[in-house]
């Protein structure tokens, strides 16, 4: 059988189904332009936060420039200051390194006795079932000593004294004066030629047991002596001289 549709329900139809296209072609539209005006306000909006974040980089180099200014300024002054800190702190340190250097000398000096002494008592206790034959032990050591040189020795000088009569003055005198001896014995030849070569009455002094005439000395010399002290200097000279430092036991060594 072979039924056909009125024509009015074809049309309803067809009617129908344009009806139907035009709003699922309205639907796409909307959708389309939706996600059009989307995308557009996420375009602005990224583009709005790409120059808020330009500018807010421009204030914050800005602010580094300023900042890396301010820190160079305070740079140069702290290192100006930790220079000045640094050079109170090394002498500080040279100081206290000395101090400590010094306890350090302190100390081992003080540990060596303390050893020493420890040895010396040890080695007195373990060798005190024998009697100590102590010996020197000697060392040499430079002396530097202030001595004497003579540079010329002491001698004894002559020294003569003469006791004068004059024969025109009748006195005696004495003298140390070797000119004074001889101008009287230029005058006495002339006093003896005067007298006809005798002596002075006043010096007579009587006969002698031969029955000769006995006169006293016109003149008589006396010798003395006496001391020159030598001539020297002071010098300083260099001795190496021997010296016990210590004495040691032959047999266990022990030290004193």
């Amino acid at each position: 059988m072979n039924f056909k549709l009125p024509v009015t329900n074809k049309k309803r139809t067809m009617i129908i189904i344009a009806v139907i296209i035009f709003i699922i072609i309205f639907c796409l539209c909307i959708f389309f332009f939706s996600k059009n005006q989307t995308v557009t306000k996420k375009a602005e909006n990224q583009t709005v936060v790409a120059n808020q974040q330009s500018d807010d980089s421009k204030q914050e180099q800005d602010t580094a420039t300023i900042k890396s200014d301010n820190n160079s300024s305070q740079n140069q002054e702290s290192s100006n200051d930790s220079a000045s800190k640094t050079k109170e702190t090394n002498k500080d340190t040279q100081t206290q390194t000395s101090k400590k250097n010094s306890q350090t000398q302190s100390t081992s000096k003080s540990s060596q006795k303390t050893t020493t002494n420890k040895s010396s008592s040890i080695n007195q206790s373990s060798s005190s079932t024998h009697e100590h034959v102590w010996k020197d032990h000697t060392a040499k050591r430079q002396v530097i000593k202030t001595v004497t040189v003579v540079d010329e020795p002491e001698t004894s000088k002559e020294v003569p004294t003469y006791r004068l009569y004059w024969w025109d003055s009748k006195k005696w005198t004495e003298t140390t004066d070797p000119e004074v001896f001889k101008e009287w014995s230029v005058q006495k030849m002339q006093w003896m030629k005067t007298t006809g070569y005798t002596n002075p009455p006043e010096l007579y002094l009587g006969k002698d047991a031969n029955g000769h005439d006995q006169y006293t000395n016109d003149h008589s010399i006396i010798t003395n002596y006496e001391t020159v002290p030598a001539k020297t200097h002071q010098e300083e000279k260099t001795y190496t001289e021997t010296y016990v430092d210590y004495q040691y036991c032959s047999i266990c060594g022990a030290k004193k």
